[in-house]
């Protein structure tokens, strides 16, 4: 892809990232629920530890992809033989599948928490390279990144066409954003990138002097939304939000002007 937004890939690779507090969760919710409306099969991807899209969509996984990390390392001590080793490397498409929660259209697949010590390179490489596989057989992957940068410092997401950055009103927000525009031009320089801005009840920072930095620019803002809060308050799941809500409408928006 060539960043444009013109193109139509066979399948696109969203990440949704930002500060955090930001956002980035109920975006990704809202997207989910506009997708349930069309059939398209769609691969959402939890990779923040805190698993706020679990609880934004009212879904529970019986197992994130850190603990199939540690499964896999249990195993890859007691490998003996090569021929264990091929056994065990493609057992990994078998526990991801197993991982994945349907509803729908819609598959979520939680990532868990950050690794600790004692990073086992080889096995996160095969997780790595198992899920970028699992991707290729859905019409869309949509990543709710972990707050900050730190996930594209380290390059976890790779092969991203598509990078929406969320932002609120305030400075540090927009700055943040801005860090992370640089970081997408030097890893992912192909990709096409663009400014959501959430909450936008008309103060702030000005997000005109920030667009410039975006590919696609501002792709569009999400409006304060009282039917969407109560929702938050009440730990409804966002999906269940009505076509009517004014978030829901901003955002139907913002995933036309992606092309999804």
């Amino acid at each position: 892809m060539n960043g444009t937004g013109n193109e139509s890939p066979l399948f696109r690779i969203v990440a949704v990232c930002g500060k955090g507090g930001s956002g980035k969760t109920t975006l990704v919710s809202l997207m989910a629920g506009v997708l349930l409306e069309t059939g398209r099969r769609t691969l959402l991807i939890d990779a923040d530890p805190t698993a706020g899209l679990l609880f934004a969509l009212g879904q529970k996984v019986n197992k994130t992809v850190a603990e199939i990390r540690e499964e896999v390392i249990r195993r890859a001590r007691r490998i003996a033989t090569e021929e264990d080793r091929t056994e065990l490397a493609g057992s990994i498409d078998y526990f991801l599948m197993e991982a994945l929660v349907e509803k729908g259209g819609l598959s979520l697949l939680s990532m868990g928490r950050q690794e600790g010590p004692g990073c086992f390179c080889p096995v996160n490489d095969l997780l790595r390279e198992a899920i970028e596989t699992l991707s290729q057989h859905f019409d869309l992957t949509i990543i709710d990144g972990e707050a900050g940068i730190e996930q594209i410092n380290r390059r976890v997401m790779r092969r991203v066409d598509t990078w929406a950055v969320v932002t609120d009103r305030s400075r540090r927000g927009f700055e943040t954003a801005r860090l992370i525009s640089d970081l997408i031009g030097r890893f992912a320089p192909s990709s096409a990138t663009g400014l959501v801005i959430n909450r936008a009840d008309g103060t702030g920072v000005e997000p005109g002097c920030y667009a410039p930095l975006f590919s696609q620019g501002v792709l569009g803002c999400i409006p304060e939304d009282e039917e969407l809060a109560t929702f938050d308050r009440q730990w409804r799941p966002l999906l269940e939000l009505p076509a009517t809500s004014p978030a829901v409408a901003a955002v139907r928006e913002i995933m036309g002007k992606l092309g999804l």
